[in-house]
């Protein structure tokens, strides 16, 4: 019964010792339906075994000074059944980002945001875990004890459960990092908490973060769940430039081979600018997927402004009652390709001449 309102408070905190807070407005809400026809979840009936999930987002956009910044956000609410913190519902969510801002270019990495985290019971479980970094720095990932009002405030862990154990069993989460999947082989039934911060790394030194403070629904269904993942030779990183002509194929596949797979483009968080009109062809059926994505990057849209955008990707199969779901991200990276384009002054090849340009002509 965690609180969503329609605008929440998020606070920023700097080395330069600049400190405010922002109300940054909901843009979006999702009642997430992870159930097969007849399925009642409990974000429609209270009295459901099946749980639910309500999504909300909030934007905004925040002007920030070069220096280092840490991002917070924070949400009452922990669920009263979590087993593995000791009186969980008196604790709050806490959650924060770190940017280095100092950096010519930089951007903290994206976490693809799936609302859901269930798990099997005794059985090795395979979630797709997918983070992004437009700048193609280095990413690592650091499990850490769950927060409850501050960087310095964690919540305490129930008897037998610890930040090394936070799940019942003898193989605790990990990550594979090449393959980008979350792996669980619990022990036992109930929801636990977990928190996992993803930073990334330039020519060694530390840039940014983002964190992930979520609940994982440990369940023993009738039958076996296997989310939908791309196949092989799948590419999640795609260039474009103004003027140019874009079409992306993708495909997945269900290692359920009865399963029907459906794919959708969920969002395209794709900038708001004329002639810019993503659109997707879509090929579902059993055991795999396929889609087509195209468009045209409007001429005139700048890359020294819009860098680089994304696409969204949610893959589902038809496992009842609960459709198993993967959530995917296309970073679409935004560079000016033509040729005979001159910008004198333009030492660090961002397309604007500013102060900056002196310290790349010195490096």
């Amino acid at each position: 019964n965690a609180p969503l309102p329609s605008s929440v408070a998020i606070e920023f905190s700097s080395s330069c010792n600049i400190n405010f807070s922002r109300i940054i407005s909901s843009i979006s809400t999702d009642t997430t339906k992870n159930y097969c026809s007849g399925y009642i979840s409990a974000c429609n009936s209270s009295a459901s075994t099946y749980f639910g999930y309500i999504t909300k987002t909030y934007s905004d956009t925040v002007t920030l000074t070069p220096c280092t910044w840490t991002i917070s956000w924070m949400n009452g609410g922990r669920n009263s059944g979590i087993a593995n913190l000791n009186n969980p519902a008196s604790y709050n969510i806490y959650v924060d980002a770190f940017l280095d801002n100092s950096m010519l270019t930089n951007s903290s990495p994206k976490i693809v945001p799936p609302p859901d985290r269930q798990a099997l019971v005794n059985h090795f479980n395979t979630i797709p875990f997918q983070t992004l970094d437009a700048d193609i720095d280095s990413i690592s990932y650091e499990w850490y004890v769950p927060l409850s009002t501050s960087a310095s405030t964690p919540c305490g862990y129930s008897t037998s459960y610890s930040l090394t154990q936070p799940i019942p069993g003898s193989t605790q989460p990990y990550i594979d990092t090449t393959n980008q999947l979350l792996h669980f082989n619990p022990s036992a039934q109930g929801k636990f908490a977990l928190a996992l911060r993803v930073k990334d790394y330039r020519n060694g030194q530390l840039i940014g973060w983002s964190s992930r403070d979520f609940t994982l629904i440990v369940l023993n269904p009738a039958n076996n769940q296997t989310a939908p993942l791309p196949t092989p030779a799948s590419t999640f990183y795609y260039n474009t430039c103004p003027g140019q002509s874009n079409s992306i194929n993708i495909s997945f596949q269900d290692s359920t081979a009865a399963d029907s797979v459906y794919l959708e483009i969920t969002q395209a968080d794709y900038p708001s600018a004329s002639g810019m009109n993503i659109t997707s062809f879509v090929n579902p059926s059993i055991g795999a997927a396929s889609a087509t994505i195209t468009w045209t990057t409007p001429l005139l849209l700048n890359p020294a402004t819009t860098p680089f955008f994304y696409i969204n990707i949610k893959a589902h199969d038809n496992n009842c009652p609960i459709n198993t779901v993967s959530y995917y991200t296309i970073l679409v990276n935004h560079t000016q390709c033509s040729i005979d384009s001159v910008w004198p002054g333009d030492a660090d090849r961002n397309f604007v001449v500013d102060i900056y340009d002196p310290l790349a002509i010195a490096l």
